[in-house]
């Protein structure tokens, strides 16, 4: 068996392969696709983190000022945690209604308001 700096040739191609089978299971992307069904085509009760998910009329204000498109992370940071979530959108509770917030990737779109 041949050795390089004390390392067997059945143990370098244990690590090859095992770096191998590391890189390719992260070879998906971390972000959903372009595209999706309409915003109300929501899925009830997808509410992982058991938050509350509305917002105060101060809340809806803001994301009615802000320049598009924003950060996921900054709209989670400004307004909490949704109710419920998809890949292509974030739905709070607002005066009875769903301020839903859009994403295109990681980023925000856009927003709209819509009936329960």
């Amino acid at each position: 068996m041949a050795e390089i700096n004390g390392y067997t040739t059945e143990t370098m191609l244990a690590g090859l392969l095992f770096i191998s089978a590391l890189l390719t299971s992260c070879s998906e992307l971390a972000y959903a696709p372009m595209g999706g069904p309409p915003v109300g085509e929501y899925a009830p009760g997808t509410q992982p983190y058991g938050a509350d998910g509305s917002v105060t009329d101060a809340q809806a204000i803001a994301v009615e000022s802000l320049a598009w498109p924003q950060a996921r992370a900054d709209i989670v940071g400004g307004l909490g945690y949704p109710t419920h979530m998809t890949e292509w959108a974030d739905y709070y509770s607002y005066q009875g209604r769903w301020l839903v917030i859009r994403y295109s990737g990681p980023e925000a779109v856009g927003y709209q308001y819509e009936d329960k």
